[in-house]
C-alpha cells in the first residue's frame, strides 16, 4: 500500500513539475515578446521623432519663403498699376514673384505609415495617439492647399491681362490660408516632439 502511495506521490510531484515548467516557460516566452515589442515601439517612436524634426525644418524655411511670396503680392504703389507690377511681357509674373515655385522639399511621412501598419496605435496612449495623427493630417491640409495653388498657377485664366487685379487677390488669399495652416503644422510639431520626449523620460 505504501508503495502504490509512495508511486502516486512521484506522478503527482513529476506533474507539478512539469505544470510548473510550462508556467514558467510561457512566463519568460511572454516577457521576451513584451521586452522585443517595448523595444520595437520605441524604435518607430524614435523613427517618427526624426521625421517630425526634419519636417519641422522644412517648415521654418518655407514659412519664411511664403511671407516673401506674401509680401511680393502687396498691391502696387500709385505710381504703378497691378498689371505693371505683376505682369512681364504679356505673362503673370510668377518666377518674380515665387522665385523658388511653391514648395522645394516634400513632408515625409514614411516613418508614420510604418508606424500604423505595425498598429503603433495599440502600444502608446490615446493622447499619443490623437497628436501624432493630428501632424500628420495637417501635413497632407498643407499638401492639398499646395496643389490648389499649383493649379491655379497652371491655369490659363492666370494669364489673361484683364483678370490681373482678380488673379492678385486670389493667389494672395491662397498663400495666405497655405501660411496660415504652415503656423499651425509647426505648433503641432512643437507639441508632437514635446510628448515624445515625455514618454522618453518616462522609459529613461
Amino acid at each position: 500500500m505504501s508503495k502504490r502511495k509512495s508511486f502516486w506521490s512521484k506522478i503527482i510531484l513529476e506533474s507539478l513539475m512539469i505544470i510548473f515548467s510550462v508556467f514558467i516557460a510561457l512566463f519568460i516566452n511572454e516577457w521576451k515578446n513584451e521586452k522585443n515589442e517595448a523595444k520595437r515601439t520605441k524604435l518607430i517612436v524614435q523613427n517618427i521623432k526624426s521625421e517630425i524634426q526634419n519636417n519641422r525644418e522644412i517648415l521654418q524655411n518655407i514659412i519664411q519663403y511664403h511671407e516673401e511670396i506674401m509680401d511680393r503680392l502687396s498691391l502696387p504703389s500709385n505710381r504703378e498699376t497691378i498689371e505693371e507690377k505683376f505682369l512681364k511681357n504679356g505673362y503673370f509674373a510668377i518666377r518674380e514673384i515665387a522665385p523658388n515655385g511653391i514648395i522645394q522639399e516634400q513632408f515625409q511621412n514614411i516613418a508614420w505609415t510604418v508606424a500604423k501598419e505595425d498598429k503603433i496605435t495599440n502600444r502608446i496612449h490615446l493622447n499619443e495617439s490623437q497628436v501624432l495623427f493630428a501632424v500628420y493630417e495637417q501635413q497632407n491640409v498643407l499638401k492639398g492647399t499646395i496643389k490648389d495653388i499649383v493649379s491655379f498657377l497652371s491655369s490659363r485664366e492666370v494669364q489673361r491681362k484683364e483678370l490681373a487685379h482678380e488673379n492678385v487677390m486670389v493667389f494672395r488669399i491662397l498663400m495666405n490660408e497655405l501660411v496660415g495652416q504652415e503656423k499651425v503644422l509647426e505648433t503641432m510639431c512643437i507639441n508632437a516632439l514635446e510628448i515624445i520626449k515625455k514618454r522618453e523620460n518616462k522609459s529613461a
